[in-house]
């Protein structure tokens, strides 16, 4: 039973990270030859990858970082990469990409 401990914590800890990989914050990612960055417009986003699998609008909020501290407008998109890549969930705030989010894969 003292050997299976090591063994069980092991197990733990990686089906822990498996968990953590599955929805996870990144800064980029590939679009066919273009790399899709956070800061990046709605249309640069667009024009490389196509329209999103869905699109959902999320409404409007204050945002600080507008020099006024304006109401701003704010959208996700969708995109499902296939079976061999990843399901991304792109935000959108002012019309700039202001965060990357990877999910399970594709299909």
């Amino acid at each position: 039973m003292r050997r299976m401990i090591p063994l069980l914590v092991f197990l733990f800890f990686i089906s822990i990270a498996g968990v953590a990989l599955a929805d996870s914050q990144v800064s980029d990612f590939r679009c066919g030859s273009t790399l899709i960055r956070l800061g990046d417009s709605k249309y640069k986003v667009e024009h490389s990858c196509g329209p999103p699998f869905g699109r959902e609008e999320t409404g409007g909020g204050f945002h600080r970082g507008f020099p006024s501290g304006d109401w701003s407008y704010t959208e996700k998109w969708t995109y499902n990469l296939g079976p061999r890549d990843y399901v991304y969930e792109l935000s959108f705030t002012a019309g700039d990409l202001v965060e990357i989010r990877r999910g399970g894969r594709g299909f």
